[in-house]
């Protein structure tokens, strides 16, 4: 008897487990848009972007079309064996951008074995970029593989235009003062770098892209010598020609 109770129990337990068992894909698979930044007023806190910027007024005038990344994250398990697919959907009642005409949306991917992935976005040059800046707002939708994650991180507006616009990562506080579009235009002239993200307080060594504080007040000061030397030669450079009055750029501050 108490034989054939031991077998029992046996079998119920294989069963408890059995239905227990954690499958390969779950519903608690999701994902969310992971676009950060150091605060500006302290490079050791992170926080959430809001929106993204991409602008081919810093690009090759023969460019006429180009590519921005947006950046996923995986809010669950990695899955080692397989990729899984990440989409998005537009808001049109908050999009000024015609797909097809100024840019297309395809679908991302989070790599087997990673836990986070890029949403790709194709822009296409446009003369009416050169006097607008069009904007687009992404919604993480379903796929067959994750379900939408985060609500705060669930929306990301994007902008695209050929005009000058202020870059994703502007160092203010690191020597490099107020933005500008002349400013810029001086500061991609010099250095040839399009943006300057920092370094968070949680990276670990060097990461490809990113920049120390101590490299940005190396080149600000960079900045003001060549300034200098431009002033001597061509004149002054102010923030807006157009002010009243005009105020010079001026670096290391």
């Amino acid at each position: 008897m108490k034989y054939v109770i031991g077998i029992l129990f046996g079998i119920c337990l294989l069963a408890g487990c059995e239905k227990n068992e954690v499958p390969a894909y779950s519903d608690c698979d999701k994902v969310y848009f992971y676009e950060r930044r150091p605060n500006q007023y302290n490079a050791s806190v992170i926080e959430r972007a809001e929106e993204v910027s991409y602008s081919f007024a810093t690009k090759s005038s023969t460019l006429t079309e180009g590519r921005l990344e947006i950046k996923v994250r995986l809010q669950g398990r990695v899955d080692k064996e397989r990729d899984r697919i990440v989409r998005a959907e537009v808001i049109a009642d908050s999009t000024t951008a015609i797909e097809g005409t100024h840019y297309r949306l395809e679908e991302g991917v989070i790599k087997a074995g990673e836990y986070e992935g890029v949403l790709p976005l194709t822009f296409y040059r446009t003369s009416d970029m050169k006097e607008e800046t069009f904007r687009i707002k992404l919604r993480i939708a379903d796929s067959d593989d994750l379900k939408a994650g985060l609500e705060e991180d669930a929306y990301i507006r994007v902008w695209v235009s050929d005009i000058l616009i202020r870059p994703n990562n502007w160092p203010q506080w690191y020597g490099f003062g107020e933005y500008s579009p002349n400013k810029y235009r001086f500061v991609l002239d010099v250095l040839g770098i399009e943006d300057f993200p920092v370094l968070g307080r949680w990276d670990t060594g060097y990461e490809e892209g990113k920049f120390a504080t101590g490299q940005l007040w190396a080149f600000a000061y960079q900045l003001q010598e060549a300034y200098k030397e431009y002033r001597a030669e061509y004149g002054p450079i102010y923030m807006d020609d157009d002010a009243d009055p005009k105020v010079e750029i001026s670096f290391n501050d």
